[in-house]
């Protein structure tokens, strides 16, 4: 990929009422696989001029050993993650070229009020379809929404941050059966007992793909979600709790709970009929 010489060239900062500073290059024609690169800065009282760039745990490499995953070179396996490691070399290019305070945050499996990505799975065990793909052995390691907005606080305010990379994720990860239990558990559920075997996702995957009105997010399955849930990405967070004194406080139990009952209250998830309300 060329880089246009001038990418640093920045737009003025624009401050919200939420504390957010967006800094986007002020040519917006610098895009990475069709996207805009744009970083932005969670900004505590004491640490307003400090960007943070929030990339992704996913473009480390796949790996179920704690201890290795710092260490290990990066590879993104998909496109997504492609473009996550790309900005981060952006954004730490910055730090390295123009003396621009960067920080780097890879954050795990987000969850929380607010976030919409496992609502399909709350959907699909509320009513009893889900089932784990080749035992569930595989592990995640999700964080919740408040133990990452701690560690973006606590990025903002350390000055030893500045040029540095974390990872930050839960306390323990978790296997995908155990994840899709604890999703059960906060909607009163039980999780249904049984696998579907590797290869049979695969194919109906690859049957859904042809079938017309069933393509891309429509389809019960597709390869990258059966990937997903079983390939494991756990994450060493030493750094982010000896550099931070970062903490994971919330548990998986509890921060399910506590989704669940934001999707009640705002209507993703209803109470009494036990069905998904389309958002608008």
């Amino acid at each position: 990929m060329r880089r246009q010489s001038n990418r640093w060239s920045m737009a003025q900062p624009r401050f919200t009422t939420s504390r957010e500073v967006s800094i986007i290059p002020a040519s917006r024609q610098n895009c990475i696989a069709g996207r805009t690169w744009k970083a932005r800065a969670f900004c505590s009282r004491h640490a307003r001029d400090k960007l943070k760039y929030n990339a992704s745990c996913m473009s480390v490499p796949l790996a179920c050993t704690v201890s290795r995953v710092r260490c290990l070179p990066l590879a993104p396996t998909n496109p997504y993650e492609a473009t996550k490691l790309e900005g981060e070399l952006l954004a730490l290019s910055a730090y390295q070229e123009q003396g621009l305070p960067v920080t780097v945050v890879r954050p795990g499996l987000v969850y929380g009020p607010g976030d919409l990505h496992l609502l399909g799975f709350f959907v699909t065990i509320n009513k009893g379809l889900f089932r784990v793909i080749d035992g569930g052995k595989a592990s995640l390691h999700p964080v919740y929404i408040d133990d990452l907005m701690a560690a973006l606080l606590l990025c903002a305010e350390r000055p030893q941050a500045s040029g540095r990379s974390y990872n930050v994720a839960g306390e323990h990860p978790a296997t995908v059966r155990e994840l899709a239990a604890a999703i059960a558990h906060a909607l009163d559920r039980e999780l249904p007992v049984g696998s579907i075997p590797l290869w049979l996702a695969n194919l109906a995957s690859d049957i859904f793909a042809v079938v017309p009105g069933m393509k891309g997010e429509r389809a019960p399955l597709t390869r990258s979600r059966v990937k997903f849930l079983t390939n494991s990405r756990i994450y060493d967070i030493s750094r982010a709790t000896s550099e931070l004194g970062f903490a994971p406080k919330v548990g998986l139990e509890k921060g399910m709970k506590l989704t669940a009952a934001w999707y009640y209250k705002h209507g993703y998830l209803d109470d009494s009929s036990r069905s998904w309300r389309t958002v608008r």
